[in-house]
């Protein structure tokens, strides 16, 4: 089964603090991490766009977690 990780991006720029601080959590950005290693992503003003490697910024942290199942529907 192809694996898929999500990339949850703490983002220390302006934008991404006031997100953080209006959905009271802890990431800004989330990115998918495809099997050929291409990055999925929303950009504002761009949509949904693939890129073959994400950019990290000084002071940024990213939490990964890899899927490497499907969810059950009690996991729904």
């Amino acid at each position: 089964m192809p694996q898929l990780t999500l990339c949850l991006h703490h983002d220390q720029s302006l934008l991404g603090s006031v997100i953080r601080w209006q959905t009271h959590g802890r990431y800004s950005h989330i990115s998918l991490v495809l099997p050929d290693g291409r990055h999925a992503e929303a950009r504002w003003g761009e949509g949904v766009v693939i890129r073959p490697l994400f950019q990290y910024r000084a002071g940024d942290y990213v939490d990964r977690l890899q899927l490497t199942q499907p969810l059950s529907e009690e996991q729904l």
